[in-house]
C-alpha cells in the first residue's frame, strides 16, 4: 500500500475532493493497476484500502431495567383513617379495662401479636374499635387478619353495621393489602384471580357509598388514590381515567390547592404509560414540576422522570434523573447498570467503566462471567465489552465475549455473540479469528428455518453479511497483494486458490453488492480483460446514459463507466456518492488489485486459467 508525504507547502488541494487541505495532512495515494498517484488526506487513503467500509460495533440490544414500582396505599394512609375512625366510632363503655386490641401497635413486631390476638378472639365477636386497631395493625406487620372468604364476610359484616366512610376506606385499603395486587412494572393486563377479583369489588362497594369531600386534603387525596387504584387493578381505564381527570380539574389547577399528592400524578401516568401515550407523560411531569413547588423526591416521579428521559433520548436528563433515583436508593444495581449505559450513550465508556468496576470492587469482568444466562444479563456483558472496547482495551472485550460464545448452540442468538466476537477480535487485531467468527454466523444464520417477517435473525443477517463481505473482500486484498512476490506457475496457483475460495461464498458478494451492483462487478472485470486492459467499449445498457442522476444504481453505473474511461477522480466521486444515497460500495482497491495482478500475466495463461472457470474473454 504506497503512500507518503512528498508534497512542498503550495500543494494545499485535495486532488480528489477538490478541497483545500493544509498540506501537512496531505498524503500521497498510489492506485494499483493504473499506476496513477494523487494527493489526498489520510481519510481518504483509508477509505480506499478499506473499500469504503468501517467495522462498526453494533447498538447493543440493552433494555432500560428501571422498575416503575407504582405507588400503592401505604401504611400512612391506613393510620391517617384508622385515627378518623377510632375518634368518630362511639367508644366503649366507661370504667371497663380498655382492650388490649384498642391500643396502637408501635411497630411490625407488636402489630402482628395484635393481629394473633383478634384471631384468637374470633373476628365475628371483635367491637368497632377492636376491629379498627385490627385492621390497622394488619396492614402494618403485612399479615392477613381473615383466613377465607367466611371470616372475609365476617369483617364486612361489621365494618357494614358500623357505616364510618374512614373506616370504610381503611377496610377497603387492608384487602388491597392482604390480596397482594399491586400494578405491573412492565405494560400489560394484570393476572388477577377469581378469589382477588371478588375481593377487590367487595371494597369497591363499600367506598362508593364514601363522600371524599368529609375528609380534609389529606385524607381526600388518598381516597381519591384509593378508588383510581382498584379501577386499574380491574382495568377500568376509561372510569379511573375520568375521575382522576375531575379530581384534577376540582383541585389539582387550582392555585389553592393543598396537600397535593404525588401518587394521583403517577396513577394518570399509568393509564398514559399503557398506552403508549409519550406526550400524555410528559404533561404529567410538567404539571407536577408546576404544581408542586419543591424538589421531587417522590421515587416514582424520580423513575418516571429517568424513564421519559431514556425513552426520548435525552440523555444528560436521562442520567440527571438515574443520579436521584440512585441517591434514595444507592444498592439498586439494575438503576446502577442504566446508569451506567447512559453515560456510554453520551460517548462517555470511560466514565461507564469505572462505575460499573467501582461498583463491582475491580472484579468485573469475574461478575460478568458469573451473571445468569438470560438476555438482560447477557446484554449486560456485551455492554461492558463494547465499553472496554470504546476505552481502548479491544484485548479485554475480545476475551470477555469468546468466554461467552456457545459452540454447540446454532440458535440466532449465539450467531449474534459469534458475531460480536468476530467485530472485537477484528479490532484487537486478530482478524483471521474475526473472519472465523462471521463464518460461522453467517452459516448459522443461513441454516435456521424462520420465515417470520419481525424475526430479529432477519436485521443480525445483513449486519453479519456484512462483516463477512468486508473480511472476504479484505483477504482476497491480502492475497492479491502478495501475488507480486511469488513467482509465475505459483501466482497462478495463488489466483486459483483465491477464486476456488471465493466462489462458495460469491453470493455474499452478490447479496451484499446486489444484483445489479455485482453484474456491474464482473461486467467490468471482463470488459478489461476482453479490451486487452484499454479504455474502449460501452458498459451496461444504453438507457443508463440518459438516465437523470441521483439514483443510486446511476451512480453504480457512472463509477465504472468512468474507470472504463479512466476518468479517476470522477469514479471516485459517483462512488462515495453512491454511498450517501445508501447503496452498496464498489469495492474500488479490490477491482484494481485483481486487474493488476491478471494483467502481468501471459495472455496464453490467463485465458488457460479464465477457461477452467468456464469464462471467455472474446
Amino acid at each position: 500500500m504506497p503512500q507518503g508525504f512528498g508534497f512542498n507547502d503550495q500543494n494545499s488541494i485535495n486532488e480528489l475532493t477538490g478541497k483545500e487541505t493544509p498540506p501537512e495532512k496531505l498524503l500521497t495515494l498510489t492506485l494499483p493497476y493504473f499506476e496513477r498517484s494523487f494527493a489526498v488526506e489520510k481519510g481518504n487513503i483509508d477509505d480506499f484500502y478499506n473499500l469504503g467500509r468501517r467495522l462498526k460495533i453494533p447498538e447493543i440490544r440493552y433494555r432500560l431495567q428501571l422498575a416503575m414500582g407504582w405507588p400503592k396505599p401505604s401504611c400512612e394512609d391506613a393510620l391517617a383513617f384508622y385515627e378518623v375512625a377510632h375518634s368518630e366510632i362511639k367508644r366503649p363503655q366507661s370504667g371497663l379495662a380498655p382492650s388490649p386490641l384498642n391500643v396502637l401497635p408501635k411497630d411490625a413486631s407488636e402489630a402482628k401479636k395484635l393481629v394473633q390476638s383478634a384471631q384468637e378472639a374470633g373476628l365475628g365477636q371483635l367491637g368497632p374499635h377492636e376491629l379498627t386497631t385490627a385492621l390497622y395493625a394488619s396492614t402494618l406487620c403485612r399479615a392477613d387478619l381473615h383466613k377465607d372468604s367466611a371470616e372475609l364476610a365476617e369483617i364486612q359484616h361489621t365494618v357494614d353495621l358500623v357505616f364510618n366512610e374512614a373506616l370504610s376506606v381503611l377496610f377497603a385499603i387492608y384487602v388491597l393489602n392482604s390480596s397482594g395486587l399491586e400494578l405491573p412494572q412492565s405494560p400489560g393486563p394484570i393476572e388477577i384471580k377469581s378469589w382477588q377479583k371478588e375481593e377487590i369489588e367487595v371494597a369497591i362497594r363499600g367506598l362508593s357509598s364514601v363522600f371524599p369531600s368529609d375528609f380534609n386534603g389529606r385524607l381526600r387525596n388518598s381516597f381519591r388514590f384509593l378508588t383510581a387504584y382498584y379501577r386499574l387493578l380491574l382495568g377500568r381505564f376509561e372510569d379511573a381515567e375520568r375521575d382522576l381527570h375531575r379530581y384534577f380539574e376540582q383541585d389539582i389547577h387550582r392555585d389553592t390547592a393543598e396537600n397535593l399528592d404525588s401518587r394521583l400524578f403517577l396513577l394518570r401516568a399509568y393509564i398514559y404509560w399503557q398506552q403508549d401515550h409519550f406526550r400524555g407523560l410528559d404533561n404529567i411531569l410538567s404539571l407536577h414540576d408546576k404544581k408542586i413547588q419543591r424538589e421531587a423526591v417522590d421515587s416514582g416521579i424520580l423513575k418516571l422522570r429517568a424513564l421519559r428521559a431514556y425513552q426520548s433520548g435525552s440523555w444528560s436528563k436521562a442520567c440527571d434523573a438515574l443520579k436521584k433515583v440512585l441517591k434514595n436508593d444507592p444498592e439498586s444495581l439494575a438503576s446502577r447498570h442504566d446508569l451506567a449505559y447512559v453515560y456510554f450513550k453520551l460517548l462517555k465508556p470511560a466514565v461507564t467503566r469505572e462505575i460499573l468496576e467501582h461498583h463491582f470492587k475491580n472484579e468485573a469482568l469475574d461478575y460478568l462471567k458469573d451473571l445468569d444466562d438470560n438476555g438482560q444479563d447477557r446484554n449486560i456483558r456485551l455492554f461492558y465489552a463494547s465499553c472496554l472496547q470504546h476505552s481502548g482495551d479491544s484485548e479485554q472485550a475480545y476475551r470477555l465475549v469468546k468466554e461467552m460464545v456457545q459452540f454447540d448452540n446454532e440458535d440466532w442468538e449465539n450467531a449474534e455473540l459469534k458475531h460480536f466476537a468476530g467485530l472485537f477480535a477484528f479490532e484487537a487485531g486478530y482478524e483471521e479469528q474475526a473472519h472465523n467468527y462471521f463464518l460461522e454466523a453467517y452459516e448459522t444464520l443461513t441454516e435456521i428455518k424462520d420465515d417470520s417477517p419481525n424475526h430479529p435473525r432477519l436485521t443480525l443477517q445483513s449486519k453479519v453479511r456484512a462483516s463477512l463481505y468486508f473480511s472476504l473482500a479484505k483477504k482476497l486484498c491480502q492475497a492479491i497483494d502478495n501475488f507480486d512476490n511469488l513467482e509465475l506457475d505459483e501466482k497462478v496457483d495463488a489466483l486459483q486458490e483465491s477464486l476456488i475460495q471465493l466462489r462458495p461464498l460469491s453470493g455474499v458478494f452478490k447479496e451484499e453488492l446486489t444484483d445489479f451492483g455485482f453484474s456491474l462487478f464482473l461486467g467490468y472485470l471482463f470488459q478489461e480483460l476482453k479490451n486487452g486492459f484499454q479504455p474502449k467499449g460501452q458498459l451496461g445498457p444504453n438507457w443508463l446514459d440518459s438516465a437523470s442522476p441521483g439514483s443510486s444504481k446511476v451512480e453504480i453505473y457512472q463509477c465504472y463507466r468512468a474507470l472504463s474511461e479512466r476518468r479517476i477522480k470522477s469514479a471516485f466521486q459517483h462512488e462515495w456518492s453512491s454511498r450517501d444515497l445508501g447503496q452498496s460500495r464498489v469495492p474500488l482497491y479490490l477491482i484494481l488489485l485483481i486487474l493488476q495482478a491478471v494483467k502481468k500475466l501471459p495472455k496464453q495463461t490467463l485465458q488457460s486459467l479464465l477457461d477452467q472457470f468456464g469464462i471467455s474473454s472474446d
